[in-house]
């Protein structure tokens, strides 16, 4: 066998094995990315759930609380005087709970 033959042998195994190790980094890179994709569609769902059940409108237990609030301030001092109940309520997906308002719009800041 000559060397030039010998050495497109030796490039067709290089090329195989580029190629196999290839394909294997774009499946676990596919794998990888619909398992981010799942957990961003499951934490989505779960903040919607847990929202739903925090900010309703009435907490019931030991007390029971209308929300009557007009405005953003109001919601946000009766958010904010809630934030054990939605921690509570959370089943450890929330560590922590601050409404906040600029005068118009509310937000609700959830770690």
């Amino acid at each position: 066998m000559s060397k030039r033959a010998n050495n497109k042998l030796k490039k067709k195994k290089r090329n195989k094995w580029l190629i196999s190790i290839l394909v294997i980094v774009l499946i676990l890179a596919a794998l990888l990315f619909g398992t981010v994709q799942i957990a961003r569609w499951i934490v989505a769902n779960n903040t919607a759930e847990i929202i739903s059940q925090i900010v309703p409108t009435e907490i019931t237990g030991a007390n029971t609380v209308q929300i009557t609030a007009s405005s953003p301030e109001d919601i946000t001092k009766h958010l904010n005087d809630a934030q054990e109940q939605v921690v509570a309520r959370s089943r450890g997906f929330v560590d922590s709970a601050k409404a906040s308002t600029d005068g118009t719009n509310l937000f609700l800041c959830i770690v």
